[in-house]
């Protein structure tokens, strides 16, 4: 089951203002965590964090700092024991 994020409301006049593949591989027995910030040229409406992985492998995704109605976003991902994390970040708003 994939760990999808959706944060905040996505109006129908808001655009794509960024749109980013996070892949970190992982390591045996260890559990990745890192944070990543997303800078973009606007306002913040609707953060969405798309789980790539399939059958429990993927990770979660946390808002660490920034987001809606800021025009940055930090978000904190955390693997699974032993996997890598691949999500796909849609971030929307309005410039």
């Amino acid at each position: 089951m994939p760990h999808n994020f959706d944060f905040g409301h996505l109006n129908f006049t808001d655009r794509l203002l960024n749109s980013t593949q996070v892949v970190r591989p992982g390591k045996m027995m260890s559990v990745l965590s890192f944070e990543q910030t997303f800078l973009v040229k606007g306002t913040i409406h609707f953060i969405q964090a798309l789980d790539q992985k399939r059958e429990f492998c993927g990770g979660c995704v946390y808002l660490s700092e920034g987001g809606v109605g800021f025009s940055h976003v930090t978000l904190r991902f955390k693997s699974v024991r032993g996997q890598g994390v691949r999500f796909l970040v849609n971030i929307y708003g309005r410039s």
